[in-house]
């Protein structure tokens, strides 16, 4: 069936566009996509985080490793990073690690080599630690989702 618009021109918008909805509403009727799998995941990733989003203003615990290292880690490379994308120049050395520390070899496991890091820079500087809880949650997910594309 061919759909004609006002100029008398065929148009397949509107063909396209029903293609389009019936594709989506396919998916949604499908119990098995991906789709409903990933909503699962967000469902258990915010149930698994629920007592520490309550408790402690929606961040991750406030203790042990979390807040000695992986706080400290992320907002000294949050502000090296801001200071490479504001001024553009990267500091390769870091005197806030230890004694001091080359950024490229020693940080590179928290900054560089972590693609799940750069969304940190999304967030202003007070709300890190609540951006790592949300990016948290996203890595619980991508490694459901990975374990789901290696199980198949």
């Amino acid at each position: 069936m061919e759909y004609i618009n006002i100029k008398g021109v065929p148009d397949f918008s509107c063909k396209e566009y029903r293609e389009k909805k019936t594709k989506i509403i396919s998916i949604l009727k499908n119990k098995s996509s991906l789709f409903y799998y990933v909503l699962i995941l967000i469902g258990f990733g915010i149930a698994f985080y629920a007592y520490t989003i309550v408790a402690n203003g929606f961040s991750a615990p406030l203790s042990g490793d979390y807040v000695y290292q992986s706080v400290p880690f992320f907002i000294n490379g949050y502000d090296d990073w801001w200071k490479f994308l504001t001024t553009g120049e990267f500091p390769f050395w870091d005197p806030n690690t230890g004694l001091g520390a080359d950024n490229l070899t020693n940080n590179s496991f928290y900054y560089v080599m972590d693609p799940l890091f750069m969304p940190i820079l999304l967030f202003p500087r007070e709300l890190v630690p609540q951006g790592m809880l949300v990016l948290m949650i996203v890595k619980m997910i991508v490694g459901c989702l990975t374990m789901r594309l290696f199980l198949k």
